[in-house]
């Protein structure tokens, strides 16, 4: 009888680590390189990990002084998120008040933002509100400060069931571990170290993810007096396995732009390069056509936008976005006014914030 018992146990204990196991492999999915609408990080809109506008379903959502607004191209005008009657849309209240989250992540329905709890900015949260603006609720607590910390900064972006973030407290030029974290959406919210960057002043500059690569920047010098420079370290989310400085050079900066399969896009002195990882073969693709910092792939184009070289000049006569096809061959141009600020797009639309004869707006322009 006892032999028999034993028996039945050990059959318990291995269907339970069977069930587990394809639970774990069913939140781990392989979604392929391919984008997946809904699900992953929204590789068009915003510089880097920092957008204010996210896709959703015919619409665009987007902050404005701190509140959610929500457009679709057939509408005259953006309307709040938010379903209070006679509601000012002005103070945190508002259903659509966004806090002192600076920058939203769309995923299955939600709109994922980090805030702080109230005015004294003590503790940071991960916060949801749901696509209708009806339900809002706290994720996870994400930092804790005290006076002694200098103020904190933020990465995000939320990819595939995940949210990877990093916490920067304060500038110091003492040599540091600065680390990735994720949460789980559809775990038990536990926080795991994926990646991270050591050195002096070490800080993780940015976060973008593509298909099943989490791609990390940081920042940092080698010794106290060396120059800081960016390293570009890819992260497989499916095994955590790291590969370190795919973009890096001791000399200057390299800016990593887009990823499409094994083919990496970085910029580097006014110019865009391709880098196939499998024979770590690179090429000019704009064949000496001069590209801005500022840029991003949508759909089949590149996007550059000279902000910066007006800035520096003083001179914005020329501000505008250069539309260039895959062969490096300039299509057109978008012209912006002085005070308005790109914030990328998608394959159908592009949008700028700012302001235009004393009103902050925001401009839609149809690539079609």
């Amino acid at each position: 009888m006892k032999k028999y018992l034993n028996l039945v146990i050990c059959l318990i204990l291995i269907l339970t680590s069977i069930f587990s196991t394809a639970c774990n492999e069913e939140r781990l999915e392989d979604l392929g390189e391919q984008y997946v609408e809904g699900r992953d990080w929204q590789s068009g809109f915003g510089s880097g990990s920092l957008p204010r506008i996210q896709k959703a379903g015919k619409g665009y959502y987007f902050l404005v002084s701190q509140h959610l607004y929500y457009y679709e191209p057939s509408m005259e005008q953006a309307v709040p998120v938010c379903n209070k009657a006679d509601c000012s849309h002005t103070d945190e209240t508002c259903n659509a008040s966004m806090g002192d989250g600076p920058e939203i992540n769309y995923y299955d329905h939600k709109f994922y933002y980090i805030a702080s709890e109230n005015s004294n900015a003590e503790k940071w949260y991960l916060y949801f509100l749901s696509e209708d603006g009806r339900q809002r609720e706290k994720v996870a607590q994400i930092a804790t400060l005290d006076p002694s910390d200098n103020g904190v900064h933020f990465e995000f972006c939320v990819h595939r069931g995940n949210v990877y973030f990093s916490v920067s407290k304060g500038a110091t030029l003492k040599k540091r571990k600065a680390v990735v974290e994720k949460i789980s959406l559809n775990g038990s919210l536990d926080r795991k170290e994926v990646a991270s960057v050591e050195g002096y002043g070490a800080a993780i500059e940015n976060l973008q993810a593509f298909g099943n690569t989490l791609v990390v920047t940081g920042c940092y010098a080698d010794s106290v007096d060396s120059d800081f420079r960016t390293h570009t370290n890819f992260v497989d989310i499916r095994n955590g396995k790291e590969r370190k400085d795919v973009l890096y050079d001791k000399e200057r900066d390299l800016v990593m732009i887009y990823k499409e399969e094994d083919d990496v896009f970085y910029y580097d002195s006014n110019k865009l390069y391709r880098l196939n990882m499998d024979s770590n073969k690179r090429e000019e693709v704009t064949k000496g056509m001069k590209i801005y910092a500022e840029c991003s792939f949508q759909g089949k184009y590149l996007y550059s936008c000279n902000w910066y070289d007006c800035h520096e000049k003083n001179d914005y006569r020329n501000y505008g976005i250069d539309i260039i096809d895959e062969k490096g061959e300039k299509m057109g141009k978008i012209p912006l006014e002085k005070n308005m600020e790109w914030e990328f797009g998608d394959n159908d639309y592009c949008f700028a914030f700012g302001f235009d004869d004393g009103k902050y707006m925001v401009k839609q322009f149809d690539k079609s």
